[in-house]
């Protein structure tokens, strides 16, 4: 076995997290963000190496390596050499470009977390539960008076037409749907790691990597970044909802439209009689 080098132990950092009723044990690696899960021996034999090796007063150095029996040494020793081959093998080995299903990191999403700041305050709290209740208040008025006419465009749902146009405004959905989960963790005070592309069967859709909240978030935090994202679709559907309606012309009063099509104001507009040809007139 070889022997595991300080300056990778520095890198090293051991934390506990919630899972259910349960308590996990996460040995996080911070040279390539890799997270591994230890039982409840193998972090105590952990975090008693460490503190043998890299606490910088000597007495308590001396304390933690006089407490260390031969087990302990090797449970350590056996979960950092599986650290230490890990990080060469991500170092080493790179996985071939699969078209049918691959992750393509792009960029460093944390990065724009500092700019954030200011609108991730929203995301979250009374100030979003509000915007949601004056959304839904505002769906269901207009859908009541305009006796919800968009239902008629789902007819044609799985027509050719609507499934091209979803496959091509879809990938823009999706980076607003990650922006949500970017916002949230900014909130909390999670650094996101690499955004890219997911490629399916050469049909790309975005993704941000927010997987350091397994570290440094509480479980009630890790919830709400995992969830921001269907919130945030939810709102962009009822902001699109109420835009069909106010901007969209089947919501404005059409006086050429057939008998009986609702308006604005509720009434009913009759559509004009249209006159007869000559051979009818000569009929009646």
């Amino acid at each position: 076995m070889d022997l595991v080098r300080t300056h990778i132990l520095k890198q090293i950092s051991l934390r506990q997290a919630a899972e259910g009723h349960d308590t996990i044990f996460l040995a996080h690696d911070r040279s390539n963000d890799r997270v591994f899960v230890v039982n409840a021996e193998t972090a105590a034999a952990l975090r008693r190496f460490l503190r043998g090796v890299l606490h910088p007063s000597q007495k308590v150095r001396d304390t933690a390596r006089a407490g260390a029996d031969e087990t302990t040494a090797r449970q350590a020793m056996t979960a950092l050499q599986m650290i230490h081959t890990t990080r060469l093998h991500d170092l080493t080995h790179r996985k071939p470009f699969n078209p049918i299903f691959a992750a393509v990191p792009l960029f460093d999403a944390g990065r724009m977390q500092p700019y954030l700041h200011t609108v991730a305050r929203y995301a979250g709290g009374w100030f979003l539960i509000g915007v949601l209740c004056v959304l839904c208040a505002s769906v269901a008025y207009l859908g009541t008076r305009n006796n919800w006419q968009i239902l008629d465009a789902f007819r044609n749902v799985f027509s050719l037409q609507a499934i091209l146009t979803f496959g091509l405004v879809a990938p823009f959905l999706k980076i607003i749907h990650e922006l949500g989960h970017i916002l949230v963790a900014t909130r909390h005070g999670v650094r996101v790691r690499k955004a890219g592309l997911y490629v399916i069967g050469l049909y790309p859709m975005p993704f941000v990597d927010c997987s350091r909240a397994d570290i440094s978030a509480t479980r009630s935090q890790r919830i709400a970044i995992s969830g921001a994202g269907v919130v945030t679709d939810i709102i962009v559907g009822l902001t699109a909802f109420i835009l069909w309606h106010l901007l969209g012309s089947s919501f404005k009063c059409n006086t050429h439209g057939p008998k009986g099509i609702g308006c604005c104001d509720g009434q009913t507009k009759q559509a004009p009689q249209q006159r007869g040809t000559w051979r009818d007139l000569c009929r009646a």
